[in-house]
């Protein structure tokens, strides 16, 4: 059946079983409430529902046994069809060839109970023969079908399925569905066993004929007996009657009588009530306590026996609802009667209750119910209480409640009357003026001895007491509690007790010691189970001592220590919070130099050790917004790390602390101690998280510090792992091998990494493009040899074709230098035409080869080279004037982005530190700076066509050589330089140190953070769970 509980999970199909079974109880005339019916009829109509929201085999072979349910008759005589029902049937009847086995079963007795035969017939014509069947449930089912359609051509198959299901019973699934097979043996053999005879019954009462002519077609049939046909014994006055059955023809017959009836007696009071679940239950109860005058809330659960006069008792009455209900449904409404004692009289506006109406009468009060009323807890009783006060003294029978229902004295009493058994002591003693009156205000004591009242009413005085600090009132309640009900309120029993434990005043007025065992063992366990329930307590630390000593005295000396620790630890941030009113005052170095004192006049703990790396921690962060002070404070961090690594090597914080130095020392270019410190804190810690940064600050300082072989052995270590500097490492190679001039090592590393930095796939690009060029200008000494030097990168071959012009002219004409490659001396033979075969056996690198020119004379030459490859159709073009330099610039052009390259001709290496100075046709202002490692300067921010100058003293002399650069295509726009002056200037650079960087800030922010909390806590005392 549907489950009323809440979040209940039902099976529908089960509950379709139980539905059936109890319709065919009722018919077989087994008395129940029918309400379980009608709820189980509106559930499964419900789940039918949900069901036919889909069409599958399985939710529609649920529907047809859902279905099923629902149309079988509720009564005999029940014969009316639900049209709702029939379209489900109707629609699973169109669905039949789909159907499963089983549903065609269902469906088909469905039909049955619909009267529907004919369509019934045609569905199980569509079930397989016996042969091939082997669910009994499905035989059963179809048993049943045919069995009530009982045409003639089935009676054959009928047979066969019930020789089937009987050779079936020791088959396990005989009886799994034994239910629904014996009700199919059950109907087969009621209507054929006699089926050859004649028969009828009939029924008499007291020699009378009470009904005739019951055939067997009716094989389930109910009669009620008059009340007229009862007959009064003049004796004894029982009622009786006498039924007879009389058989006529060849059967047999069952029957069931029920016997319902009710007395106007009272029950015998000298036996003792019992408990019941349909009884009246009334008591007596003791009056609700107060505290200050005032109730405390709670009411009692003890029965009083004696009341003192004058005094109140409480008085309650439940009264099941079942009790009412089952008086009749036709009632219109209930009365009950409840008696007072003689001797007592009802306090004026007690009375409370679900009733509707009361009226206080002459020695008993009368409450109306309706006859539909529900409780208002909804607890299944109704609630009646009210106080009564002690006026007579004396011993007063209590008599019982009644209950009976509205205008019941217009009725016979033998059916409208009932009487229940109370639950409540025989009688009431009210005692005299001569015995005191018993108080129940517990302001100063408890008004009543313990044992009578319960755990409700010991807690609420127990927290009363201790709220005003009456601990020795409040003792014996609690500790009685926490011994009796040791899950009831236990946190909150456990932390008063404690507090009343370590209470001074109470452990003098007590005399209370240290060396009380017993005293010590309960401190103690009340502590652990506060401990357990409320970690996040916080207890002044002079309770805490007063713990630690009890941990002591029963010889748990390390728990002790630990508990002294934690003493420590709370008065450590107790102490602390100063440091942090000294920084609000903006006093930075005050509030330090106090905390570094503080730490010095407590011992070791880990609050205090950590607070000490918080310390240098906050100065680090000092550093970075003090720009003016950044070395000193610097300077002031590294020397308390290294205390701290000192003082604390095995700390869990001594490789954060390894960290942190190491980024100090970087930040002020000590590139030798990062070395020696990042290879210490290799071995030292090589378990640690930071050991991949470790190794990649030493490989960084090597860089730095220009010994490439060392930053190479270094940085592969990290770039052959899986740390997060691994693809910073693997820059870092490409990098040096850049410098170094070896682009083919170089391209491996950079190869790794062109998808994180854009710097790598630019290198990339670089090294592979093809590339001529000549000086656009070369300046010789007259006597001087006229060697043109022609650089090339990825050229087979290259044809020169040289021109004598007058050089102003051109610059006039031209209004630049930096058109010369557009120039076109059309009808002019040059003067000199070479064509030569390159050197191309080493590719990725520039080339350069000189070719002494025969000139006649000294001017301006217009130099014009064509090159290409021998497997390419394109060709590159450049010219140029003939002009000297030591230096070569290389540009390299990204958006708009300059990549300027510098290298020396005469060695073939990238000049690193070289002072640039660059701007553009359009530009406003010039951009300088230096380039790096690699000899490579980026340039941002230029409009129109680039200049560069370099500017280099020659091997540190006063010699200063230039290199010059003119752009040939247009970079920028006047748009950009206006919206990006701010960013005029500032090259952007690679930061190598991104990840130490987040590491080290990390560190620092996790600590400060720590340091800044527990300075500025407003904690007070030790938190339960950090005791030990």
């Amino acid at each position: 059946m549907p489950d009323r509980r809440e979040n209940s999970s039902s099976d529908p199909k089960l509950s379709a079983r139980y539905l059936w079974a109890l319709i065919q109880a009722r018919q077989a005339g087994i008395a129940f409430n029918n309400q379980v019916i009608d709820q189980a009829v509106h559930y499964l109509r419900n789940a039918l529902q949900r069901t036919l929201s889909s069409s599958t085999q399985k939710s529609d072979e649920q529907a047809a046994i859902l279905l099923h349910a629902l149309t079988i008759p509720k009564t005999m005589q029940s014969q009316v069809v639900n049209q709702t029902d029939f379209s489900i049937a109707n629609r699973l009847y169109r669905n039949r060839n789909r159907l499963s086995d089983r549903a065609k079963s269902y469906t088909a007795l469905a039909l049955v109970n619909m009267k529907r035969l004919d369509m019934a017939d045609q569905v199980l014509s569509l079930l397989p023969s016996l042969q091939d069947r082997v669910d009994l449930e499905t035989v059963a089912i179809s048993s049943l079908a045919k069995q009530g359609i009982n045409r003639t051509h089935q009676k054959q198959v009928i047979e066969e399925q019930i020789r089937l299901l009987l050779s079936h019973q020791s088959s396990p699934s005989f009886w799994i569905n034994q239910d629904i097979i014996v009700t199919a043996l059950a109907n087969y053999f009621g209507r054929n066993q006699f089926a050859n005879e004649d028969y009828s019954l009939r029924i008499l009462v007291n020699g009378e004929v009470l009904t005739d002519d019951l055939e067997q077609e009716n094989s389930l049939f109910e009669i009620e007996v008059p009340n007229e046909k009862w007959i009064k014994s003049s004796v004894h006055q029982e009622l009786s009657c006498q039924v007879e059955f009389q058989l006529q023809g060849y059967g047999s017959y069952a029957y069931l009588v029920t016997l319902s009836g009710f007395s106007d007696q009272f029950l015998n009071q000298s036996s003792k009530p019992t408990k019941d679940l349909s009884s009246i239950k009334k008591n007596y109860y003791y009056p609700e306590l107060t505290y200050h005058g005032k109730p405390i809330g709670v009411k009692s659960t003890a029965n009083l026996k004696n009341l003192h006069l004058g005094q109140h008792t409480e008085v309650r009455i439940q009264i099941p609802v079942d009790l009412m209900t089952s008086l009749g449904r036709d009632i219109n409404g209930f009365i009950i009667d409840d008696f007072l004692p003689a001797g007592a009289v009802m306090v004026d506006n007690s009375l409370k209750g679900d009733f509707i109406h009361s009226e206080v009468l002459a020695g008993y009060v009368r409450f109306y119910f309706p006859s539909r009323q529900k409780s208002q807890k909804r607890t299944g009783r109704f609630s009646i209480h009210y106080q009564l006060a002690g006026y007579l003294p004396g011993s007063y029978k209590i008599l019982p409640t009644i209950i009976h229902p509205l205008g019941y004295q217009n009725f016979s009493p033998t059916r409208t009357f009932t009487n229940q058994p109370i639950i409540a002591e025989d009688e009431l003693v009210i005692l005299d003026s001569s015995t005191s009156l018993v108080s129940i205000d517990s302001t100063d004591s408890v008004a009543r001895e313990l044992e009578l009242l319960n755990k409700r009413e010991k807690f609420v005085l127990g927290k009363r007491y201790f709220n005003d600090s009456k601990y020795s009132l409040a003792f014996p309640l609690l500790s009685q509690l926490r011994d009796q009900y040791p899950h009831y309120n236990t946190a909150e029993i456990a932390r008063m007790l404690m507090w009343i434990y370590t209470d001074i005043t109470y452990r003098k007025q007590q005399n209370l010691t240290t060396d009380d065992l017993t005293n010590s063992q309960q401190l103690v366990e009340v502590f652990e189970a506060l401990r357990e329930s409320q970690p996040s307590l916080f207890v002044p630390l002079e309770r805490v001592q007063i713990i630690a000593n009890a941990y002591r005295q029963i010889e748990e000396f390390e728990r002790s220590v630990l508990v002294h620790q934690a003493t420590i630890n709370a008065s450590f941030k107790r102490d602390i919070k100063v440091s942090g009113d000294i920084a609000d005052r903006q006093q930075f170095e005050d509030s330090i130099r106090f905390a570094s004192d503080l730490w010095l006049a407590y011992p070791d703990t880990p609050v205090t050790t950590n607070t000490y790396f918080g310390i240098t921690q906050m100065l680090a962060n000092q550093a970075s917004s003090s720009p003016t002070e950044s070395v000193s404070l610097r300077l002031q961090a590294l020397n308390r790390l290294e205390t701290f690594r000192t003082l604390y090597p095995m700390d869990p914080l001594a490789d954060d602390a390894a960290l942190s130095q190491v980024n100090l020392l970087l930040d002020l270019e000590d590139y030798d101690n990062v070395s020696l410190v990042a290879q210490q804190s290799t071995k030292i810690f090589a378990g640690s998280q930071f050991l991949s940064s470790f190794q990649y600050m030493n490989s960084l300082a090597a860089f730095y510090q220009n010994n490439f072989q060392q930053a190479i052995e270094s940085a592969t270590l990290i770039a052959d792992g899986n740390s997060e500097n691994k693809n910073l490492a693997q820059y870092i190679l490409g990098q040096i091998f850049h410098a170094r001039n070896q682009p083919e090592k170089a391209i491996q590393w950079y190869q790794k990494i062109e998808s994180v930095y854009s710097d790598a796939q630019e290198s990339i690009e670089y090294f592979q493009q093809k590339k001529l060029s000549i000086p656009e200008v070369t300046i010789k000494q007259p006597k001087a040899p006229k060697i043109l030097d022609v650089t090339y990168r990825n050229i087979d071959r290259v044809q020169i074709e040289i021109y004598q012009v007058d050089l102003m002219k051109l610059f006039l004409r031209q209004n630049s230098l930096g058109q010369m490659n557009q120039i076109r001396l059309a009808g002019v033979e040059p003067q000199l035409k070479i064509e030569i075969q390159l050197d191309h056996s080493k590719p990725y690198i520039d080339h350069k080869q000189q070719f002494e020119l025969d000139l006649p004379q000294i001017g301006a030459y217009l130099i014009i080279c064509r090159g290409d490859q021998a497997n390419s159709s394109s060709s590159q073009f450049t010219s140029g004037l003939l002009l000297v330099t030591p230096l070569e610039i290389a540009v390299q052009t990204v958006d708009d982005r300059l990549r300027v390259y510098l290298k020396d001709t005469v060695t073939g290496q990238y000049q690193p530190r070289v002072h640039l100075k660059a701007i553009g046709s359009d530009s406003r202002q010039f951009i300088s700076g230096q380039t790096d490692m690699r000899g490579v300067f980026l340039i941002d921010g230029l409009i129109g066509q680039p200049t560069v100058i370099a500017k280099l003293n020659v091997d540190n002399s006063k010699v200063v050589a230039y290199a010059f650069y003119r752009g040939k295509e247009r970079i920028g726009s006047v748009q950009k330089r206006d919206s990006n002056k701010k960013q005029v200037g500032k090259p952007q650079t690679t930061n190598y140190r991104m990840n130490l960087n987040r590491s080290q800030e990390s560190i620092q922010q996790s600590n400060i953070q720590k340091f800044e909390k527990l300075r500025r806590s407003k904690e007070q005392g030790i938190q339960m769970q950090y005791a030990y």
